[in-house]
């Protein structure tokens, strides 16, 4: 297909509603003016619009694809593709009347309809639920000709995957007291739904947010339960969530879980921020959920021998099997990052508001966990209940079980291990 022509994008920019016939006129007859060339090029053309704040890149990219419709939804104007995930993409977009930059989570037409659509309601009403500096913000959900989206706050960073592969890019790790100051900023987050009846159930690297001041927010509440909502039947054997975080609870019931399963994905999270990759990285789906029930990650100090010994107690507790054994609240971990920072010399008491004298006591951080090998003993891994065949679905987003034994020679055996 030859190039568009420098008429044809301007025929397309009209037709996109992006700015008025009129302005787009001006601004061609201006370009003509002060840059003549201009218009004999449809790239550099459009540049100038770009370069007079009137379009994004995005906006030329597609238009020069000849993509001129999507630019607008409801009162918002999009200005670019911030991501896509396995239900939906978001984009970055302003609402004409406030000019408030806004991410827009979009739910494609195709998926509009029967799970999809209440997963889509189900974060919208969470959003809504919720109010905290640690959770991004929720504005509404509408519908526009069958598009279904999600206005959100618009939060620029990265997620903490991105955060700790651009430092291995440079063979950087990420630095303890950040990860501390992270796992800190995500506890309020999930303490905050907590108290106001949700679980995450997909709490990952990736659904955590950081900006260029270290200030953090959770993201991605498409998965969240409503502690004590009804179970739509035929879905209480789906197993959801994503593997390489799931609670070992979680593996074996989705929908009968509490604030602690949120905890092990904390933990988990931890984990990949401290040595750059999940838990258990090998092997199939079934093979790495099976790998949460009954084995322990590699110790962190396998390959950081400087590594924090309490912030390591905080991740193994975080990540033990059984969930009496972790901490039982987001603020018990928020309690121990807290002291951990402070211990380290990287806070004061007083930086969190804390004027009690046990706090001041700080003794050594032990938290009574065994992070030189094993996290959890064989004796209590032994206690864990029943495994599961899978039948896997694209991505790790839902995984679909059914119940089988407790054997978990059975387990491998019906799996073909």
């Amino acid at each position: 297909m030859p190039s568009v022509t420098p008429d044809e994008f301007i025929d397309y920019l009209k037709r996109s509603a992006l700015l008025p016939s009129r302005e787009i006129d001006a601004v061609a007859s201006e370009i003509r003016r002060a840059v003549p060339k201009a218009l004999d090029d449809a790239p550099r053309l459009a540049s100038e619009f770009v370069r007079r704040g009137l379009l994004t890149e995005w906006h030329v990219r597609q238009l020069l694809k000849r993509k001129y419709k999507g630019f607008t939804l409801g009162r918002y104007r999009v200005l670019g593709r911030l991501g896509t995930g396995g239900m939906s993409s978001v984009y970055l977009a302003e609402h004409d009347i406030t000019k408030r930059r806004e991410a827009l989570k979009v739910l494609p037409k195709p998926r509009a309809e029967g799970e999809y659509l209440k997963r889509f309601h189900r974060e919208a009403q969470a959003l809504a639920s919720l109010a905290s500096p640690y959770v991004v913000s929720g504005y509404g959900a509408d519908e526009r000709d069958g598009v279904h989206f999600v206005a959100m706050e618009y939060f620029d960073s990265l997620n903490l995957r991105q955060v700790v592969e651009k430092l291995a890019e440079n063979g950087e790790a990420l630095p303890y007291e950040d990860a501390a100051s992270y796992v800190r900023q995500a506890a309020l987050g999930l303490q905050h739904a907590h108290e106001r009846g949700l679980v995450h159930r997909d709490v990952k690297p990736e659904n955590v947010l950081v900006n260029e001041r270290k200030e953090v927010k959770i993201i991605d509440f498409g998965l969240a339960l409503f502690v004590g909502a009804a179970v739509t039947p035929g879905s209480e054997k789906r197993i959801l969530g994503t593997a390489d975080y799931l609670a070992p609870e979680q593996t074996v019931d989705s929908h009968n879980l509490d604030a602690r399963a949120d905890l092990y994905g904390l933990g988990a999270t931890l984990y990949f921020c401290l040595v750059g990759r999940p838990p258990f990285p090998n092997g199939s789906v079934p093979e790495r959920l099976l790998a949460h029930r009954r084995k322990e990650p590699t110790s962190v100090f396998a390959e950081r021998l400087d590594a924090w010994n309490d912030l390591l107690q905080i991740c193994a507790k975080l990540m033990a099997k059984n969930p009496d054994d972790r901490f039982q609240t987001a603020a018990e971990v928020v309690d121990a990052t807290e002291r951990c920072l402070v211990r380290h010399g990287f806070a004061q008491p007083l930086d969190f508001g804390r004027r009690d004298v046990d706090f001041a006591n700080l003794g050594d951080g032990d938290l009574g966990v065994d992070v030189e090998g094993l996290f959890l003993s064989s004796d209590a891994a032994s206690k864990l209940p029943g495994a599961e065949k899978l039948d896997v679905s694209d991505g790790a987003e839902v995984l679909s079980s059914r119940l089988l034994s407790s054997d978990d020679d059975s387990f491998l055996k019906s799996m073909g291990f």
